[in-house]
């Protein structure tokens, strides 16, 4: 920590759940954004702290995140996996801060955590390829994170050292429990039960 920061009685801890995702490009039409992003969850990893699902990512966020703009022009053919930890070891913190009113937040991932992002992203890759992706893009902050065969996720090199290499998002579900679907468009789920968090956006 740097040395203007003491840890005192008022010091919050904070732990997050890692998440990032893998891109990948299909010959024929995905239109991620239609149906109920998602809703599709991989549970065979789950032991392992590691859960994968489908999400869409809207165009702007979607832009930012590939390594070329010009394969925004193929935005219907992308598909989208994410990633995340269910466990996690890592602990930051958020800290008074002398030299501003706003806080300084703290965290950095232990290695633990970062191979469980690395092991969930390659997982994604694999999966996207099984589904007849022509080209994966790997959440990592290095050369050789464009993937066009599936052989190459064998590499052991693949995955570069330490967290600041990973490329890291949020997200969380939506839409599995649709209004209009499942829950009214009141969000009433049945006598005085009322859902009301994300899965209720409707399709």
């Amino acid at each position: 920590l740097p040395e203007v920061v003491e840890l005192d009685p008022h010091d919050t801890v904070v732990a997050l759940k890692e998440r990032t995702k893998v891109i990948a490009l299909f010959d024929e039409e995905v239109r991620h954004w239609q149906g109920v992003p998602q809703s599709y969850h991989l549970h065979g990893f789950f032991n392992e702290g590691i859960s994968i699902e489908t999400i869409t990512l809207h165009p702007a966020l979607m832009g930012a995140q590939l390594p070329d703009p010009a394969l925004m022009k193929d935005y219907n053919k992308l598909a989208v996996l994410g990633c995340r930890t269910i466990e996690t070891e890592t602990e930051g913190r958020v800290l008074n801060n002398p030299l501003s009113s706003w806080p300084l937040i703290w965290y950095w991932l232990k290695p633990v955590d970062v191979a469980r992002v690395q092991k969930a992203a390659l997982i994604a890759s694999e999966v996207l390829f099984a589904a007849g992706a022509r080209r994966v893009l790997l959440p990592f902050n290095a050369a050789g994170n464009e993937l066009d065969d599936p052989r190459a996720l064998e590499d052991e090199g693949l995955c570069p050292a330490g967290p600041a290499a990973l490329q890291m998002m949020a997200f969380h579900p939506l839409g599995t429990c649709g209004a209009g679907r499942v829950v009214g468009w009141d969000q009433g789920a049945g006598p005085g039960v009322v859902v009301a968090d994300g899965s209720v956006v409707p399709e």
